[in-house]
């Protein structure tokens, strides 16, 4: 999706609820596994503006320590902020200097909303992110579900719970419903589908739909 979109021309990349950097492969090791957002942005724009989000200190520390030493023209930024608290977020990204208004954003939301259980503050997040976000700029969410895999999604959520964590699945029309009236990147309604078989030409694509348990999305906001 990553690479859809700055192939696209889209040179501001928000990766909201990052994670941990993802550690450089061995000799011989594949590639495609372990890239980082910049790493597929800047690819296309050496000069890509790339912000990395989480709410948990470590992450973000640790994304910090690696982007000190990350040799490119434009050096990513790691932030540490609450997703829940989006009108903060971009006010402060905009204050200092790391995004513009004035060009297309790709919003990238990959596995986080689940760990979000209030609905209500993850649609008033995404609503206010929606509104923000600058004329033709791209939201991509990918989301557990279990629609593909209710047996196996249920053991993972009662793990999770039995550790006092929370892990919310939602459903295809919940999660279509966070995308609001924006079309699909490839044209038409916005698709939401097994994350296997939203890009054309993906390497798992044939897998059964049970393999991705979870759902993506991207969707291009209006000009």
């Amino acid at each position: 999706m990553t690479e859809a979109l700055a192939a696209r021309g889209i040179s501001q990349v928000l990766d909201i609820g990052c994670g941990y950097a993802l550690p450089r492969p061995q000799s011989g090791g594949d590639l495609l596994f372990a890239q980082n957002t910049h790493d597929v942005v800047q690819q296309h724009w050496r000069s890509a503006s790339v912000i990395y989000v989480d709410i948990d200190h470590d992450v973000v520390a640790r994304r910090r320590s690696l982007l000190d030493h990350a040799p490119t023209a434009s050096r990513p930024k790691a932030v540490l902020a609450d997703v829940t608290d989006m009108a903060r977020l971009l006010a402060r990204l905009v204050a200092d200097g790391h995004l513009t208004h004035d060009r297309p954003v790709a919003a990238l939301l990959h596995d986080v909303l689940p760990w979000i259980p209030d609905d209500a503050r993850v649609r008033d997040a995404l609503a206010h992110l929606r509104t923000w976000l600058p004329p033709g700029s791209a939201l991509s969410i990918t989301h557990p579900t279990a629609d593909l895999s209710p047996t196996w999604v249920e053991r993972v959520q009662d793990v999770y719970s039995e550790e006092g964590i929370a892990f919310r699945p939602r459903d295809r029309q919940s999660i279509t419903s966070l995308f609001g009236d924006w079309g699909d990147l490839y044209g038409g309604p916005v698709r939401t589908v097994p994350t296997a078989r939203h890009q054309t030409g993906h390497q798992f694509a044939a897998v059964p739909d049970y393999v991705s348990a979870a759902y993506a999305g991207v969707a291009i906001k209006p000009q």
